[in-house]
């Protein structure tokens, strides 16, 4: 019996060392200045979550934000001793309506609280190939990165040129055929994209609101946009009239294209914004809060 008993005292007497010094260590550590100053500062580096604007059926994508993560951070920091704002690590917030949520709505611009804007551009199998060199030469030669939605027939019958592009920095994408989307041909374009760029981004481009298009695209997972600045005629009056954050401009190749896009590329840059793919502009994750 006093063995017994001598065995639930050592038992209780080590339950109650272990429970000791768990408080203490974290006495100890909530009176860490490390934490404490780590705790004081979080608000300033956490990151709002900018939510997606719904209207009807159109839709411009938000963006996620991040919070510190308070405990990461500090086992972060710990290892050097001082607050060190490299070394914070974040919780994503995510926003509410994300666009592969919302298949149904046209995208009609990317989010209008961050300085980016695309520029695309429609290739039809009837443009010269010395107009599509044109184009391609000075987008690399002004260190632009675009976008061109490409028809099924141009598609088919040139992956060589296409390829040559992608190598180029330049994002393809898919037109359909005539800019009419069909259920079994979309699947097929998508197809050849992937083989000549795994992963492409599925993005399909209509100029006007087609519930047969959007349907079809929804079915295959592809988000849809409608540029919000159109090009006619006369591409740098147009692109000064209509530019702001987040604008979708899209272009014909034509000769007035080719001839106005180094002015209307220096355009963009003088007013401060930041041309990009169409697959980033409509990015919803936050670079700061991947670390």
């Amino acid at each position: 019996m006093k063995n017994v008993l001598s065995y639930v005292g050592i038992i209780l007497l080590i339950t109650f060392s272990f429970f000791i010094t768990e408080k203490l260590a974290v006495t100890l550590k909530e009176s860490d200045p490390l934490l404490q100053e780590l705790r004081s500062k979080k608000d300033e580096y956490q990151k709002n979550t900018i939510e997606a604007i719904i209207t009807d059926n159109t839709i411009i994508p938000g963006v996620e934000g991040c919070e510190v993560d308070i405990e990461k951070s500090y086992e972060n920091m710990k290892k050097i001793g001082s607050f060190t704002p490299t070394m914070i690590k974040y919780k994503k917030i995510i926003p509410k309506n994300k666009l592969n949520d919302n298949l149904d709505k046209y995208i009609i611009s990317g989010n209008k609280e961050i300085s980016n804007v695309s520029l695309l551009f429609k290739l039809y199998n009837n443009i010269s190939d010395k107009k599509i060199n044109d184009l391609i030469k000075i987008l690399k030669n002004m260190n632009v990165s675009a976008s061109i939605f490409v028809d099924g027939n141009y598609l088919e019958n040139n992956g060589n040129k296409i390829s040559t592009m992608i190598k180029d920095n330049i994002e393809i994408l898919n037109m359909g055929y005539n800019n009419k989307y069909d259920e079994n041909l979309v699947k097929w374009d998508n197809t050849i994209l992937n083989e000549l760029n795994y992963n492409n981004p599925k993005i399909c481009y209509l100029e006007s609101f087609s519930i047969n298009d959007i349907t079809i695209c929804k079915l295959n997972n592809m988000k849809t946009v409608i540029p919000n600045i159109i090009i006619e005629d006369n591409p740098l009056t147009t692109v000064k009239s209509n530019l702001d954050n987040g604008s979708i401009i899209s272009f014909d190749i034509t000769d007035s294209t080719i001839n106005e896009l180094k002015l209307i590329i220096n355009y963009i840059n003088n007013k401060g914004y930041k041309i990009v793919k169409l697959s980033n502009l409509l990015r919803e994750d936050n670079d700061k809060c991947n670390k």
